[in-house]
């Protein structure tokens, strides 16, 4: 049953992004990615190879629906990637072993740090790979800054509903 529910809200988060949120462009250049959220709350104890499949398998969907040839798999697969190693800047090996739930279970200021650092990551795989040279920096950066922030509290908001419904169950 909590297969099911995952697979529904994985399905959900995603037509959200396809069908709203990528057509939000705040102040001509913000985007939020609120589907990076899918990767970033995965169990630490999923093995490795499968978030990175998880995450390529992610953004290809976004790709195929909103016609970006690889660009969001290309972000998708290295925050995935990253994840573990991200995690670690934050967290000793130890604490990562004996919790096994995902990013609700993080401690707030872990939790923040941890979604700012690795939607940070996305937001420049994103866009240096959209933009393919540094030849409008200031654009670039402005992009990269406001979609991280935007992104940071989106998710922060779908975390904390997540976490009071954690703490009902």
């Amino acid at each position: 049953m909590r297969i099911l529910l995952n697979i529904i809200l994985y399905a959900v988060i995603l037509l959200i992004q396809v069908l709203l949120l990528n057509h939000i462009n705040l102040w001509g250049y913000a985007t939020p990615f609120l589907y990076i959220w899918l990767i970033l709350k995965l169990p630490y104890d999923m093995p490795r190879g499968l978030v990175i499949t998880l995450g390529f398998i992610t953004g290809l969907i976004i790709d195929i629906f909103c016609n970006t040839p690889g660009m969001h798999a290309f972000a998708t697969t290295t925050l995935a990637f990253m994840r573990l190693p991200i995690l670690h800047l934050f967290i000793q090996q130890e604490d990562i072993k004996s919790t096994t739930g995902g990013l609700t279970y993080l401690d707030t200021s872990v939790s923040l740090k941890y979604t700012i650092f690795s939607t940070l990551l996305f937001c420049i795989s994103l866009y240096i790979i959209e933009s393919f040279s540094f030849f409008n920096f200031l654009t670039l950066l402005l992009k990269i800054v406001t979609s991280t922030i935007i992104t940071v509290i989106m998710i922060l908001g779908v975390e904390s509903l997540a976490k009071s419904r954690a703490i009902k169950n």
